[in-house]
């Protein structure tokens, strides 16, 4: 169960979209991935943002995550501390991002 102390991210097997979520939820799809940490090394928000920003896009219907996702290799910092750095820079910049969106958005009406 995701928590805000165990926070899972959401993969779409078939669009390959994701979400992070640290709050309880329930899955109606079989095509929906539940991804966690192997490592307690690692950080979750780091992840995330990596899986944001592979450049892929789905051109068939089909289950991505095993033939696609789960074989890219990424790289990774050693330090925890520094993946939690990147990782909460990153979604603090997407959040601001999406903040001057809305308000673009709003101004535009």
């Amino acid at each position: 169960m995701a928590s805000p102390e165990h926070p899972v991210i959401i993969f779409d097997d078939f669009t390959t979209s994701s979400h992070f979520v640290d709050f309880p939820f329930k899955v109606k799809s079989s095509a929906i991935k539940l991804l966690t940490l192997r490592d307690k090394n690692e950080d979750i928000h780091f992840a995330y943002q990596v899986l944001q920003n592979i450049a892929y896009t789905p051109v068939s219907h089909e289950r991505h995550w095993i033939s696609k996702f789960a074989t890219f290799a990424t790289l990774m910092p050693e330090c925890k501390s520094e993946m939690q750095a990147i990782g909460h820079f990153m979604s603090n910049l997407d959040g601001l991002i999406t903040l001057h969106q809305r308000k673009r958005l709003w101004f535009a009406k």
